[in-house]
């Protein structure tokens, strides 16, 4: 006990006042009071800013114009548009063993891109066709695609593809979905694609 008062008395002083003002601040009280030159009493009030919660809305467009003048950007008419190109190839599953996707060809189609993807099945591969997707980026002033989605529908299931680029492969996940009524459960795979 002697140990800790004496360790109080030499630094505590200083974490005591720390502590008194940091509980001033938090309660808008004055952090400090003095006397100026003319013998008036002076009081330094801290600033006061607004505080943000993450769950406050913010208008895009205000935050856009915003940072646009800070940083000195012009203006553009131009809209961002998603580069495909990180997609763009062929596709090859990681597991030779699989049962699912084995091969998957994203090709660019003007602005779009289309997803064509080949199943397991024996001696050759099955060609489930060709459909459009969408491409993503990691934000909204974002260029390269990181993403896709895409969706199949046959006379007895939908299948929703997601594509999400991770650390040089493509990890593509299926969520099939029975339309025919037959009582299948519905299920989700997953793979991972490499160039």
């Amino acid at each position: 006990m002697r140990v800790i008062v004496q360790w109080i008395s030499r630094a505590g002083v200083f974490a005591i006042a720390f502590a008194v003002a940091a509980i001033a601040l938090s309660q808008g009280q004055p952090v400090s009071e003095g006397i100026n030159r003319a013998g008036e009493k002076q009081v330094e009030q801290p600033p006061i800013s607004p505080v943000i919660g993450k769950y406050d809305y913010r208008e895009t467009s205000d935050v856009i114009e915003v940072e646009r003048e800070r940083l000195g950007i012009q203006e553009s008419d131009a809209e961002f548009e998603v580069s495909s190109r990180p997609l763009i190839g062929t596709w090859v599953n990681a597991d030779r063993e699989t049962g699912g996707l084995v091969r998957v060809i994203i090709a660019r189609e003007g602005k779009e891109v289309t997803i064509h993807a080949f199943g397991a099945c024996a001696p050759t591969a099955c060609d489930q066709g060709i459909v459009n997707g969408i491409v993503y980026a990691e934000n909204v002033a974002s260029v390269p695609a990181v993403a896709f989605t895409a969706k199949y529908t046959y006379s007895f299931k939908q299948t929703l593809v997601v594509g999400h680029l991770v650390k040089g492969s493509l990890q593509i996940q299926t969520f099939d979905h029975f339309t025919d009524e037959s009582g299948r459960a519905d299920y989700y795979s997953l793979a991972v694609m490499t160039k």
